[in-house]
């Protein structure tokens, strides 16, 4: 009977602690996100993005370069500029 006991106690124990894990809040990253997000409205993959971001090379078709101006307030004269 010790067994049962012990073993009922363990699930009870480990589902709380599912459960307490469930609940914590998401973690927040916001450039993941925002690569994410951007790719989303572009209809691209993610790499994609971080390529367009990280060496600063701009998407071709001008649809993404106003996805972008929407989602940042950069405009796409700034973009031309540098």
């Amino acid at each position: 009977m010790g067994n049962q006991t012990k073993e009922f106690d363990e699930n009870k124990m480990s589902l709380a602690l599912m459960d307490y894990y469930e609940n914590l809040p998401s973690a927040s990253h916001p450039k993941t996100e925002f690569l994410m997000e951007l790719a989303r409205r572009c209809q691209v993959a993610v790499s994609t993005t971080r390529f367009w971001v990280k060496y600063g090379i701009l998407p071709k078709n001008p649809e993404h370069l106003k996805v972008i101006e929407e989602m940042t307030g950069i405009t796409v004269e700034e973009f031309t500029k540098q």
